[in-house]
């Protein structure tokens, strides 16, 4: 099913920038390579628990697509039973767009939400039917 595997990309992606910081506090940066190169980067920065104008480029290049998939998602208006697996992306548009305000640093606090929010969020998405 294309919608589950535009959920699934727009969640993978989304899920790769949220972890930046925490596989940095274990010495470790996803980015790829090929991208950090092109953007004149090391994962130094990352490391350190920043990150510069290229990473920047970086991730606001991955979230574009995430963001692509996401709207791939909502265009289908996926109904029951498929709207319950895909309403997990809702809050991975929320997130995308706090990380927009954020200039695309996921070290920014804040981003994410606390629990009752995502609640709240993906009871309200169930019952208005879209994500």
């Amino acid at each position: 099913n294309d919608v589950a595997r535009f959920a699934g990309l727009a969640m993978g992606l989304t899920g790769l920038i949220r972890m930046i910081p925490h596989n940095a506090r274990r010495d470790r940066v996803f980015l790829p390579e090929d991208l950090m190169r092109r953007a004149g980067v090391t994962a130094e920065p990352i490391l350190a628990g920043g990150i510069e104008a290229g990473h920047g480029e970086i991730i606001r290049e991955i979230a574009a697509q995430a963001l692509d998939y996401l709207e791939r998602v909502r265009a289908a208006k996926p109904k029951r039973p498929a709207l319950v697996a895909v309403l997990p992306v809702a809050l991975a548009g929320d997130y995308l767009a706090r990380l927009a305000r954020a200039n695309h640093d996921p070290f920014v606090p804040g981003l994410e939400p606390g629990r009752l929010y995502r609640q709240i969020r993906l009871t309200r998405a169930a019952w208005r039917g879209r994500v």
